[in-house]
């Protein structure tokens, strides 16, 4: 059984795989950029290319032992879309899964805040988390009863680009 997500990459699957989810939003860490910012200070900038090289090495080194069903590498979303390709809300679709428990991460890099939201048929969770200058995972689970569509959206309201990718897994029962 194969596994296919619109914009990201996809993982073949063995049918008695449950899906899990992990969304991963993650930081850049740059040199002079690894300290917040105080207030009445301005916060450090974090250029793209190292926003998108944390969120991937980040993503790409998290192992939750669940069964991967997907995972997308970087991307840039910002509102309104100011820095080329980025966009101000991604949706990634994919295949319908079973019935099972999921986890999504999410890494997010930059000065901003991420809305990240899975669903699997009925199920669904979301969360909004403040991205960081140093990686750090936002987890959304679900238990899904029936099998159903699998979604990934992912949106920001602030005009500062954020580099975001996530890993979408089959959580062990």
């Amino acid at each position: 059984m194969g596994s296919h997500f619109v914009g990201s990459r996809y993982v073949t699957l063995a049918p008695s795989c449950l899906v899990a989810g992990v969304i991963i939003l993650g930081a850049a860490a740059c040199s002079g950029a690894g300290h917040a910012a105080r207030e009445g200070r301005p916060r450090p900038t974090i250029s793209i290319e190292s926003m998108l090289a944390a969120v991937n090495r980040a993503v790409h080194a998290v192992s939750n032992g669940g069964a991967p069903i997907n995972i997308a590498d970087a991307f840039i979303l910002s509102n309104p879309a100011r820095t080329p390709g980025s966009l101000p809300m991604r949706t990634d679709r994919g295949p319908d899964l079973s019935a099972g428990s999921y986890t999504l991460a999410v890494y997010c890099a930059g000065n901003g805040h991420v809305t990240a939201r899975l669903s699997v048929g009925k199920a669904a969770a979301s969360r909004t988390a403040a991205c960081r200058m140093v990686p750090e995972p936002i987890r959304l689970r679900v238990r899904a009863r029936q099998a159903g569509e699998a979604a990934v959206v992912l949106s920001v309201r602030q005009r500062e680009p954020v580099a975001v990718a996530y890993r979408l897994v089959a959580s062990r029962s």
